[in-house]
């Protein structure tokens, strides 16, 4: 008898229970069918939930004939995130390019957003910039080169710091620049050497370049080559020395074989020409 009870409570129960989920879905449908009366936004139902819904609980899409997609903002949601799980490195891409795609159209909220963003993720912030360092060496020294230009001022403190507080690397980096750039190394003292005797004009190597590929690489005084063992093996020389008054531009500049670079000196190109017979 006590088990009859049993069985017909535990029935009954669940006739309760069925009741009651169907007055809720009931009442969900009433108030969706209220909220569309009273804003007058349509209704639409899922395909995946079968839940009716209002029009504003669906994703864009213009591929619809309501313009709305067939599946609620919910169902739409997890099916996301569980293809996201299931394809993580395709998911991660996909991501990237709409956030792009984003920043782009948005370049001041996306500013913004990432400001506040670093604020609070110091130490992330921190870890992507060196992992993205050491993924773009050639973007990185692109950026740091256009800093440079932009900074002179900023470049030159910070550099002038570094190597009073480390004199043995300053000198060593120096050394080893001189050796991988001897042209560049030349061109900066003779500028520098100008500089000191107040001449006028200036050079770089991109003159001295141009002056190699004039000259035919060979000497302007004697017409020996300038080059030897596949080297490039000249003196740039001042035609009216900076003791005279000669400008340090371009146009005052030629290439000599070490010999005559050595025997001309400072002296006066014309008379120094008469010297070696080459005027008369």
């Amino acid at each position: 008898m006590k088990a009859q009870i049993g069985k017909s409570y535990e029935i009954e129960s669940d006739v309760k229970g069925v009741v009651m989920n169907g007055v809720r879905e009931n009442q969900k449908s009433e108030s969706v069918q209220n909220a569309s009366q009273h804003t007058g936004i349509g209704q639409k139902m899922c395909f995946k939930c079968g839940k009716e819904k209002l029009l504003t609980e669906f994703y864009k899409y213009k591929n619809m004939a309501d313009g709305r997609l067939n599946k609620c903002r919910t169902c739409a949601n997890n099916d996301s995130r569980k293809w996201q799980k299931a394809n993580p490195e395709k998911a991660k891409e996909i991501n990237r390019r709409s956030g792009e795609k984003w920043r782009q159209a948005n370049p001041e909220k996306a500013k913004e957003r990432n400001k506040e963003w670093s604020k609070t993720n110091l130490e992330k912030k921190k870890k992507h910039a060196e992992k993205w360092k050491l993924a773009n060496p050639e973007k990185v020294k692109e950026i740091y080169k256009k800093w440079q230009k932009a900074n002179p001022e900023k470049v030159k403190e910070k550099n002038q710091k570094w190597r009073a507080a480390n004199p043995e690397k300053a000198k060593e980096a120096t050394n080893k620049w001189q050796k991988a750039n001897p042209e560049k190394h030349a061109v900066k003292q003779r500028n520098r050497r100008a500089m000191k005797k107040n001449a006028e004009g200036s050079h770089t190597e991109k003159d001295i370049k141009k002056l190699f590929e004039q000259q035919g690489g060979i000497c302007n005084a004697c017409g020996k080559k300038l080059i030897r063992y596949n080297k490039k093996q000249y003196h740039t020389d001042h035609i009216i020395s900076l003791a005279k008054g000669g400008s340090n531009g371009p146009n005052n500049l030629q290439l000599l074989c070490s010999a005559c670079n050595f025997s001309k000196s400072a002296k006066d190109p014309i008379q120094w020409a008469r010297e070696h017979g080459r005027l008369f």
